[in-house]
């Protein structure tokens, strides 16, 4: 990618006016600031810090097609939700193919994915996906993995030591749920592409 203009230069007979030399230097001037900044900026790339407000809007509908969406009463969206929307879209690692894998690891991502970036997807525990009759599609969100700890175990400790049916219900946090309404309204507005012949019912459990 060039990183340099070719500079604009006066006519020969013109090398001894100064006030024209100025003129044509600052031209040149303005003109790498210009094309620096395009280097730098990567329209196409609108996970990037650049690429915000206004600017942002004229990427995703020049670009992709994309217009900025209003979710939860009517306000329109932030930056960070604009664009995982747009990722929601148009990542390609996972394909094409409409199956609950695909399915969960766009739910995952959408959470995770902090100004629509692609972070690797390692586990999607705290999503359900379940196909019910008349083509449903239940997602279930959960906030947390829960497990218990402790109870009764003969032969595991010294008198005086432990209590016996000392139980603890433990909740792993694996991933934020924070944006999982803003994700369900997404989902219940078809802000977000899925296939049309199924009908989607999406619930956030504790």
């Amino acid at each position: 990618m060039l990183t340099s203009i070719i500079p604009s230069y006066l006519y020969l007979q013109y090398k001894d006016d100064a006030d024209l030399q100025a003129s044509v230097d600052a031209y040149n001037t303005l003109a790498q600031e210009y094309m620096d900044w395009f280097t730098q900026a990567n329209l196409p790339d609108y996970t990037g810090p650049v690429i915000t407000d206004t600017l942002l809007d004229w990427v995703a509908q020049g670009l992709y097609g994309i217009k900025r969406p209003a979710l939860m009463g009517n306000a329109l969206v932030t930056d960070d939700i604009f664009k995982r929307v747009i990722s929601w879209h148009f990542f390609k690692a996972d394909g094409k193919v409409f199956d609950v894998r695909w399915l969960k690891r766009r739910l995952q991502r959408f959470l995770m994915g902090t100004n629509g970036t692609g972070k690797g997807i390692n586990q999607t525990y705290q999503i359900s996906v379940r196909f019910a009759g008349s083509r449903v599609v239940n997602i279930n969100i959960f906030t947390g993995i829960g497990y218990v700890q402790g109870g009764a175990m003969f032969n595991t400790g010294q008198f005086n030591t432990w209590e016996l049916n000392d139980i603890k219900l433990i909740i792993r946090e694996y991933v934020d749920t924070t944006l999982a309404p803003i994700l369900q309204a997404a989902i219940n507005a078809g802000v977000v592409e899925l296939p049309f012949e199924y009908s989607y019912n999406v619930s956030i459990a504790p």
